[in-house]
């Protein structure tokens, strides 16, 4: 990937960003009229976003500079995200046909509930290969940042929160593995590894596939006495697929305000939605911040399970098989 993630917006004035290939953003006191979006800057004026093309710097309102782009997290070679006056900027790697999280959280927004995001803009930017999504700050702390400060009950009732999300979300079905519009869905751990000279930063998406394509797909990898223990035919179940404590915003009472980070979102098999938190290291507290780690795991599995959403490690194990991993 060229330029580098972490390199996806570069200021090129004391007032101005490049963003990828094809956006510039700027500071000012006018809006120009080829803006495709603004927000509020620290303390006057607004950011915003306009096409590159015929940008000319000089010709731009100039107010006083600042240090207003901050680098807030780095995950990898494949996300970077920043925050820019009151927006926050997602960056991560993209290939054609790849769903962008604002267009998950569009689709959220008529189907469910479950309190999201607000989004300012967002595009794919095809000549770098990653896709940039701008969004509203959100109000409150994350779970892993609150979690210290909650009392005992009070963790119980996020976890009874979010797992009512999760059965919610679980209404939602579809016929096919996939995203709200229909692409690949990002989820390793029901995936075989990437090969050797698969780059690092290039996602690596399992499906769409139907189920009958799902069991070719598994058949496929040789071990066929595993792979006939998984059920295909059941809809598959809308599921945000990364609820760690990280991922779940929280205000002083501990009540949930928003669900973030919707890149892994999708429709998955049924026992999916109760199994994942008990196999994915995502679901562990930091180890700072508690030293029961598993404890928000173990709630909101407990939670899920009390919803009909059971763990079924052993169907997770005859997966694995399928795809030939030992487990």
């Amino acid at each position: 990937m060229s330029p580098r993630i972490e390199n996806s917006i570069k200021q090129i004035s004391p007032i101005s960003w490049e963003f990828g290939s094809s956006m510039i953003v700027e500071k000012t006191n006018l809006m120009p009229s080829d803006a495709q979006g603004s927000w509020a800057a620290d303390a006057s004026g607004f950011f915003v976003l306009r096409p590159a093309l015929f940008y000319s710097p000089e010709l731009s309102p100039q107010p006083p500079a600042g240090p207003h782009l901050q680098q807030i997290h780095q995950a990898g070679t494949s996300s970077s995200v920043w925050r820019l006056g009151a927006a926050i900027i997602k960056v991560r790697s993209w290939v054609h046909g790849m769903e962008i999280e604002s267009d998950t959280i569009d689709i959220l927004k008529e189907k469910s509930s479950v309190p999201v995001p607000t989004v300012i803009c967002a595009w794919p930017d095809i000549d770098y290969d990653r896709s940039f999504v701008i969004l509203k700050p959100i109000a409150g702390r994350t779970l892993s940042q609150a979690w210290p400060l909650l009392l005992n009950d009070q963790r119980r009732a996020v976890a009874k929160t979010v797992a009512g999300m999760c059965a919610e979300l679980a209404k939602i079905l579809s016929i096919q593995i996939e995203t709200p519009k229909g692409s690949g869905v990002l989820e390793p751990l029901l995936h075989r590894k990437a090969p050797f000279d698969h780059p690092s930063w290039k996602p690596h998406l399992l499906g769409p596939l139907l189920a009958s394509q799902l069991e070719r797909f598994l058949r496929s990898f040789g071990n066929i006495a595993y792979s006939e223990h998984i059920e295909w035919y059941e809809p598959f179940r809308f599921m945000h697929g990364n609820l760690g404590p990280t991922n779940i915003m929280v205000d002083g009472s501990g009540n949930v305000t928003c669900i973030v980070n919707w890149e892994g979102a999708g429709y998955y098999p049924r026992f999916w939605v109760g199994t994942k938190p008990r196999v994915s290291s995502v679901y562990l507290l930091d180890p700072e911040i508690s030293p029961a780690r598993t404890e928000w795991r173990d709630l909101l599995s407990q939670a899920l399970s009390e919803l009909g959403f059971s763990e079924d490690l052993n169907k997770y194990a005859q997966w694995q098989r399928a795809l030939g991993v030992k487990t």
